[in-house]
């Protein structure tokens, strides 16, 4: 709390923040978006980048596809951290881990486009950290999941080693 309480003339520091980094923020989008539409229109980096774009609709066709399966695999196979049919659900764990180190250099991409973007956005914000927590969280929809899907598998590995979890397996090989 004292940091708060110490060098109060530092407020006087907002108004140029706010109006810098409104400006900043602004010329970073412009330059992304500029740059974009000038390397599609460029004669000799057209040709690779709708190729690009190409790849990337295909890949998004596959993604999609991916999606679907994957919501169904997850309703049937898991509820929660438990899985309702444990085989299945390990040989699906398996299959998407096969896949994710075929596609993970995309994901790793894409994943340095969109902080690049959440940067330039934020880049205006002088009121938020660029890396607290929420940033980059616009309703349901979560532009970095990385952090997410990694205390995912956190709570998945720790689920199965709770306390109560452990006991209740030893009462029930008691049992047998």
């Amino acid at each position: 709390m004292h940091r708060y309480r110490f060098a109060l003339d530092q407020v006087a520091l907002v108004y140029g923040g706010m109006f810098w980094g409104v400006l900043f923020s602004s010329v970073a989008i412009g330059v992304l978006t500029g740059g974009f539409v000038f390397l599609i229109l460029w004669e000799s980096t057209s040709g690779v980048v709708l190729n690009l774009i190409g790849n990337l609709l295909g890949l998004s066709v596959i993604l999609v596809a991916k999606i679907i399966m994957s919501q169904i695999m997850r309703f049937t196979f898991f509820a929660a951290f438990y899985r309702r049919m444990p085989f299945a659900g390990n040989i699906f764990t398996i299959i998407v881990e096969v896949y994710s180190i075929a596609i993970s250099v995309w994901f790793m991409l894409v994943r340095t486009i969109k902080i690049t973007v959440l940067a330039a956005l934020y880049l205006g914000r002088i009121d938020t950290p660029l890396f607290a927590s929420g940033v980059g969280i616009f309703g349901p929809l979560e532009i970095d999941n990385w952090p997410t899907v990694t205390r995912k598998e956190i709570l998945i590995h720790e689920a199965h080693r709770h306390p109560y979890i452990e006991t209740l397996g030893y009462l029930y090989m008691m049992q047998l």
